[in-house]
């Protein structure tokens, strides 16, 4: 199951991936809608720990099933051909996070998300907009925090992106998720 569930840079991408309990479920599609955006309706990531990263996202509300525009532009910290990535999700005002998930990452996973050339090379800007549609499960509905750090294969850090806000609009039922019970 390890090889089919990766983290990609693409954050976004990432949490469609994370069920409430940690648990990853592996659900892709790409959308080619492309949809009229307002500025107040973006969410925004950021770099943190150093990192030259700037994006952001659109609807900032997300739903299961729903089309996410991605635009993001990053300049690598360290070369990068695999590693790991180390995800946290909090509740806003809450200490620990809720979450906390590491995953192996490749150039493979990269590319399936970002028309990036891979491996990244450390200082070279890399900017992407892609459009995605939203996979379920999703996190449950709700507000949250999120810091992502990419290391890689030396464990020098690759990036570090930080969403201050998310919001999930997802009232996802996963009785009827007949994956979902493998994973108890």
């Amino acid at each position: 199951m390890a090889g089919i569930n990766r983290v990609v840079l693409c954050v976004s991408v990432f949490l469609t991936q994370v069920h409430s309990n940690g648990v990853q479920h592996m659900n892709q599609g790409n959308s080619a809608i492309i949809h009229a955006i307002s500025p107040n309706d973006k969410g925004k990531l950021e770099g943190c720990d150093g990192t030259k990263l700037t994006g952001s996202w659109s609807p900032k509300a997300l739903s299961s099933g729903a089309s996410i525009n991605v635009a993001l532009s990053l300049i690598p910290m360290a070369d990068f051909q695999e590693g790991v990535g180390t995800l946290n999700v909090w509740i806003p005002n809450q200490p620990n996070p809720i979450i906390r998930q590491k995953l192996n990452l490749n150039c493979m996973d990269l590319q399936k998300y970002l028309p990036v050339a891979c491996p990244l090379q450390k200082g070279k800007k890399y900017n992407d907009t892609r459009t995605f549609t939203v996979p379920s499960p999703f996190l449950p509905a709700g507000t949250y925090k999120l810091k992502l750090l990419v290391h890689n294969e030396h464990d020098d850090e690759v990036a570090c992106v930080e969403i201050p806000q998310i919001t999930i609009n997802d009232n996802y039922d996963y009785d009827d998720d007949p994956n979902y019970e493998d994973y108890y």
